[in-house]
């Protein structure tokens, strides 16, 4: 203590014993890093799940199973360029009928959501275990059906209605 200043309660504390913290080896700085890393891969998940399911993109979902190719597991989505009225109806009734799931039924539209007019009605598979399936469906829709394969369009198997698409009359 130094000799320039008064005595004062502070000084009448009993001194205290001993280091009162562990020197850090290279150990303790690894582990402590594994614990940094640990947590900020928990938060960093969660907040990916988090935005995921926000975005309504969920990362796990049952539909990753491309490899099924049961006709009443397997859904049909319909876009509509044939301006035709009630074909979407129809050919969505057919669709059921068949046996099949009937997914989302839209107008096809570009990115600007102009309507876009088709010549032919076409269906698209999205791989080649919906190629069968596609087929059962390009025979309800008409005998001029083409069928293709992209990856495209959002389900498994799309049906594009075109011009050509005949209304059956009841």
């Amino acid at each position: 203590m130094s000799e320039k200043f008064p005595v004062d309660e502070f000084d009448l504390v009993e001194k205290h014993g001993g280091r009162h913290r562990e020197l850090r080896s290279a150990k303790h700085r690894v582990i402590e890093w594994l614990r940094i890393f640990a947590v900020a891969a928990v938060v960093g998940t969660i907040g990916y799940i988090g935005l995921k399911i926000a975005d309504n993109n969920v990362v796990f979902t049952e539909s990753l199973n491309f490899g099924s190719s049961a006709t009443a597991e397997t859904k049909v989505t319909i876009l509509d360029g044939s301006d035709i009225p009630e074909a979407v109806g129809q050919a969505g009734e057919q669709v059921l009928q068949a046996g099949f799931k009937l997914g989302d039924v839209a107008e096809l539209v570009d990115l600007e959501r102009n309507p876009i007019a088709l010549a032919n009605t076409s269906v698209v598979a999205l791989n080649d275990s919906y190629l069968e399936d596609a087929a059962a469906v390009a025979k309800l829709l008409g005998t001029d059906v083409q069928v293709a394969l992209s990856n495209e369009y959002p389900g498994p198997i799309t049906v594009l209605l075109g011009a050509d698409y005949k209304i059956i009359e009841k």
